[in-house]
């Protein structure tokens, strides 16, 4: 991968993203979408008629189409972030163990240990 074949994947993703919001609230026809598909890359006749059919269903049911950040992060596998409840419980585990909490200059520390090492023994504050 170069940096213009990386630029010319984001162009066509945003460019997609673009045509199927603009399908899905009615300013292009179907006719003319597989068109301008092909004029960026995306012109396999399969992939095209099922996006068009998916497409299709969402202009259906009023819904819109996904947004780019949606995609990617469904594409890059963004982790979840942790509910209220299991910061809660991590939190409560950690008070139970008695582990100081640490502050925003130890985030920043570097001069704490790895991670193979063991952390210098901590008072517990009474």
């Amino acid at each position: 991968m170069t940096p213009l074949s990386d630029a010319l994947t984001v162009a066509q993703r945003r460019a997609l993203a673009a045509l199927e919001k603009a399908y899905v609230a009615g300013h292009i026809e179907a006719e003319a979408l597989p068109e301008r598909l092909a004029s960026f890359g995306v012109n396999d006749p399969t992939d095209v008629a099922f996006l068009l059919a998916a497409l299709d269903v969402l202009k259906e049911w009023g819904v819109p189409a996904p947004t780019m950040g949606e995609r990617v992060a469904r594409e890059n596998g963004e982790p979840k972030r942790a509910t209220e409840a299991q910061v809660s419980y991590i939190v409560d585990l950690l008070n139970k163990g008695q582990h100081a909490p640490l502050a925003v200059d130890d985030l920043e520390d570097d001069s704490r240990p790895h991670p193979w090492e063991p952390w210098p023994e901590v008072e517990p504050e009474e």
